[in-house]
């Protein structure tokens, strides 16, 4: 056995002994090993109950390097390239060895910052997510998969938000949804699809500061906004906003409901032949007028909310 091999075996017993931590070593603490006139060294160097595996040459990291954390397990591997700022990683879990990450880092100083593609995997080796980082910070599109390899969502993101266009797919690769975010929540128009890629419904989103009180009033269905409450006077939240028309999956229109800034304000509803069947308006979520209609559009039902008390 030569000094590296004994002293690389010396190691990894010491950290499954748990004596690392009396090791003291810093960049004075290289296992150097020159092999030529080029100054290339096998290098190993203990941090944070990490070992780093590689070659250093002028000071940079080159090449392959293994990252083993205290039990002994590589959990990241990393290509640094010659004269490059870049290097590119593959993450492991820890339990079962198997790939769960790539990612790119720009070499900032003596920071590794996330740049550029970054790929995660379930532990099937199927690719879950695409995305771009910039600073890191995501940035551009962002892919999330099925598990048989077609395409779930699309967004566009920037500084870790969907903002701008997203798409949803149904598993099969018809178009789910398709609509813009701003901030992480809905804004414009929206429309939603039936498998058999008809038109369910198609509205518009609208922005809105309320209380947090107020915010409690609004139906569910009728607004957009991710997480908890937030402990101040007035969160932004995105609603509904003028006319959402729903279809049947034949392409037959069924409903349309008309919104004043998330409220429901109005609500009719068609038959089999498009033809008015229900018109109800309302005030506050609460109805007021409702007027029912036969297949012949007369009027078969008239009544206002609160009912009128009987004439005596």
């Amino acid at each position: 056995m030569n000094k590296i091999s004994f002293i690389l075996f010396f190691l990894i017993i010491c950290i499954l002994s748990g004596y690392t931590q009396s090791i003291n070593f810093n960049a004075n603490n290289f296992l150097k090993n020159k092999v030529n006139n080029d100054y290339t060294y096998d290098t190993i160097i203990y941090h944070n109950d990490v070992i780093a595996i590689g070659n250093i040459k002028n000071n940079y990291k080159i090449d392959l390097w293994y990252f083993i954390d205290s039990t002994s397990n590589i959990y990241k591997k990393c290509f640094y390239y010659k004269d490059s700022i870049f290097v590119n990683c593959s993450i492991y879990n820890l339990k079962t060895d198997i790939l769960i990450k790539k990612n790119r880092y720009k070499i900032v100083g003596d920071n590794n910052i996330l740049f550029g593609r970054v790929l995660t995997y379930d532990k099937n080796k199927v690719l879950l997510h695409k995305y771009f980082v910039k600073n890191s910070n995501y940035e551009g599109l962002f892919y999330l998969y099925y598990n048989n390899g077609n395409i779930k969502e699309v967004n566009q993101v920037f500084n870790h938000k969907n903002n701008g266009v997203s798409i949803q797919f149904f598993i099969d690769g018809n178009i789910l949804s398709i609509g813009k975010y701003k901030g992480d929540l809905k804004i414009n128009k929206w429309t939603f699809y039936y498998k058999t890629a008809f038109i369910k419904k198609e509205g518009r989103y609208k922005q809105i500061k309320v209380s947090i009180d107020e915010y409690l009033t609004y139906n569910r269905n009728d607004i957009d906004y991710k997480g908890s409450i937030p402990e101040k006077d007035t969160i932004t939240i995105s609603v509904k906003d003028s006319i959402w028309v729903y279809y049947s999956n034949e392409g037959n229109l069924i409903k349309k409901e008309y919104y004043d800034s998330g409220k429901l304000i109005e609500l009719k509803e068609y038959n089999s032949e498009e033809k008015l069947i229900k018109d109800e308006k309302y005030k506050e979520g609460k109805l007021l007028h409702l007027i029912e209609y036969d297949n012949k559009g007369e009027i078969i039902k008239d009544e206002k909310y609160p009912p009128l008390p009987p004439e005596e």
